[in-house]
């Protein structure tokens, strides 16, 4: 099958799964559901004295792997950070380093303490072609589109996925 073939097969399946996204998107805004900030970490020269800091880009609610912003736009990845206060630093891992420069570069983007901040997400883009080279946290199975939200997991269909994912934004669980 060439690329044409390729992009041909997933038409019909990417405009579902754009319909299936503008419909929760559209939920979830209709709801209030809680956001998630979404940045990116910006390297200012250091020579001048500008360090890095976050740039807020958007809002984004986070059905588990999947990162949805109001217009319907997919993102995939990026770390997760808060504004909070930092402690004393204990640099035991590199991963624990790394969030701690984030923090840092929050709050001189003047992140708010409590603000759950997604930095770094991809963009998935949601054409045959892109989609192709880089489809994110979706697949393609036999029965059209899932999601592999585990590296080792096997695909769940992603109509069920996001519903799943939705109403547990708007109910979740009592601790949660």
């Amino acid at each position: 099958m060439d690329a044409h073939e390729r992009g041909d097969a997933l038409a019909g399946p990417l405009a579902e799964l754009r319909a299936l996204l503008a419909d929760a998107a559209r939920s979830l805004q209709h709801a209030g559901a809680r956001s998630e900030l979404r940045a990116d970490l910006v390297r200012g020269p250091a020579l001048l004295g500008r360090r890095a800091r976050l740039v807020r880009r958007g809002r984004i609610w986070r059905l588990g792997v999947v990162l949805l912003a109001p217009s319907g736009e997919v993102f995939a990845g990026g770390t997760v950070v808060t504004g909070a206060p930092l402690g004393h630093p204990n640099f035991r891992s590199a991963i624990a380093l790394e969030r701690r420069e984030l923090q840092v570069a929050a709050r001189r983007g003047r992140i708010p303490p409590d603000e759950v901040v997604t930095v770094g997400a991809r963009p998935v883009a949601l054409d045959p072609a892109a989609f192709a080279a880089d489809p994110g946290p979706f697949v393609v199975t036999g029965d059209g589109l899932g999601v592999r939200w585990s590296p080792a997991a096997d695909p769940v269909a992603a109509g069920p996925y996001l519903a799943e994912r939705v109403a547990l934004l708007l109910d979740p669980p009592e601790g949660a």
